[in-house]
């Protein structure tokens, strides 16, 4: 992290490694100097924030000054990618500097996030928009996870009125936490939210790997789970957690 992290940054604590009651809180994240000095330290910490399943995520670029027209496509795509498919968390970023904003606003994808110029219009913003219903399941990874996964997906769809969603939805929680027990071997928890038309699924474990999705082999009858998981999800990704872990997501749509 560069030295001219700022105070709003540290809000990043209230929000990460916290357990599921701490949902929901508005996350910061911040840094000050040139965006092309801290263009990879902002997208780590915005990751880590967005992982944690926040109401919105608030990036503090008061102190920041305009770089390089790659490092502003590269902060707008950061943000803009999880936002697009999943508007349920949306991410503000504040800008004071006027050749920043206007860099921002110039890289593609802008549009699905807020630009606003002082902390406390981003928090007026974020706050009207819509909220997603969302619950949560911890199990270990043992044999039968898959299963409660299903069980838990299917339960839950079923209680919100979206069963044109449940086998889809049952796949790909069944993939990704199949993945997290073969691969991780940690605790893990599974998420599932609506917002709409929308369903998310989430997966987070402790495991450092990142899922890929690998070339179907026909001598290899494994492996092609995250293929069936972009097959059938509008969007899909994974999200580093603050320290140990990740968080990997699909979104799908009726």
């Amino acid at each position: 992290m560069t030295a001219g992290y700022t105070m709003a940054a540290r809000f990043l604590q209230l929000v990460q490694d916290v357990p599921a009651a701490r949902r929901g809180e508005l996350a910061f994240v911040g840094a000050s100097g040139s965006l092309d000095e801290v263009a990879v330290d902002v997208e780590r910490d915005l990751f880590a924030a967005l992982a944690e399943d926040p109401q919105a995520v608030v990036c503090d670029l008061t102190g920041v000054r305009a770089g390089t027209e790659a490092a502003a496509a590269r902060l707008v795509a950061a943000a803009a990618g999880p936002v697009a498919a999943w508007p349920a968390v949306p991410v503000a970023l504040v800008c004071a500097d006027e050749a920043l904003r206007s860099a921002i606003g110039r890289a593609p994808g802008h549009d699905a996030i807020l630009l606003s110029t002082s902390i406390a219009r981003a928090r007026t913003e974020v706050a009207g928009r819509l909220r997603a219903r969302g619950v949560w399941l911890s199990m270990a990874a043992r044999p039968d996870a898959g299963r409660r996964a299903r069980d838990f997906v299917r339960a839950r769809c079923h209680e919100w009125g979206m069963r044109e969603l449940i086998d889809d939805a049952c796949l790909v929680a069944s993939e990704l936490v199949t993945n997290s027990v073969r691969h991780a071997g940690t605790p893990i928890e599974v998420g599932l939210s609506h917002l709409q038309d929308r369903l998310r699924v989430t997966v987070r474990d402790l495991g450092d790997g990142e899922p890929r999705k690998q070339p179907v082999a026909l001598e290899r009858p494994s492996g092609r789970g995250l293929l069936l998981v972009d097959r059938v999800s509008t969007g899909w990704g994974v999200l580093p957690t603050r320290g140990r872990g990740k968080l990997t997501w699909a979104v799908l749509s009726r």
